[in-house]
């Protein structure tokens, strides 16, 4: 148990050997402990001197020789030391870190939603968005499975924040009549041809993509990743500009 719990504190087996034949001898040469262990006195020697470096144990001169001793504390001390370092060091080089970090590196976190009422809670996630959210969106699919009454709330609370929408529909009815509110709304729209068609909702904002199909299942997928949620927020614009 010993030998385990000085080995997650760096030590290996034969400095833990020396170390705890130290403790035990007290004040001793290396050669009272290479004689006590059966190693070498030269490798002995080497692990005292590591220990030392280390601030595990300390050393002192006697006549020609050298003796060695430790004491718990010294362990404890040295311990709390190299710690508050490294949380110094850390701190200092995480800003530093950062700034070379590539923003399109890590890796997407994807969260999935199912049925009607993980789609609600799904859809209103974009009330977190900060900027503008860009939506590749059928109202009449939305309202159809949500209630025009949650799809009515959004709307108001999405105004309330601020929240400018813009977004690629297909030419139906419902989505047609909306638009004519979109001033009051904060809603800009724009329609694909009768032939191109889309379903339920496709959400860009922040660093963040919602997937929501309500057509036949209901369920959702959020995407949070600054490379996907980039290349469709391109992929937008550039439909946006030709429609």
């Amino acid at each position: 148990m010993m030998e385990v719990l000085l080995q997650t504190l760096g030590l290996n087996e034969k400095e833990i050997k020396v170390y705890l034949t130290l403790l035990e001898l007290g004040m001793v040469p290396a050669a009272n402990i290479a004689k006590k262990i059966e190693i070498p006195k030269s490798t002995v020697l080497f692990l005292l001197e590591r220990l030392v470096a280390l601030g595990y144990a300390e050393k002192t001169q006697r006549s020609n020789t050298q003796y060695f001793f430790t004491d718990p504390k010294l362990l404890l001390e040295a311990k709390k030391k190299a710690l508050e370092a490294e949380s110094r060091a850390l701190e200092e080089v995480m800003p530093l870190l950062s700034e070379m970090k590539n923003p399109y590196s890590s890796r997407p976190r994807v969260t999935f939603f199912e049925g009607v009422g993980g789609c609600k809670k799904l859809y209103r996630k974009m009330l977190e968005a900060d900027h503008e959210v860009l939506e590749f969106g059928i109202h009449k699919d939305l309202e159809d499975k949500m209630g025009a009454e949650f799809m009515d709330q959004f709307i108001v609370d999405r105004v309330k924040k601020g929240l400018y929408l813009r977004a690629i529909s297909s030419p139906n009815a419902v989505d047609k009549a909306l638009s004519k509110l979109d001033e009051g709304h904060l809603r800009e729209q724009k329609f694909l041809s009768e032939k191109e068609e889309t379903y339920s909702s496709i959400a860009i904002y922040g660093e963040k993509v919602m997937l929501l199909n309500l057509r036949h299942d209901a369920f959702g997928i959020l995407i949070e990743s600054a490379e996907i949620s980039q290349t469709l927020r391109t992929i937008f614009e550039v439909l946006w500009q030709k429609i």
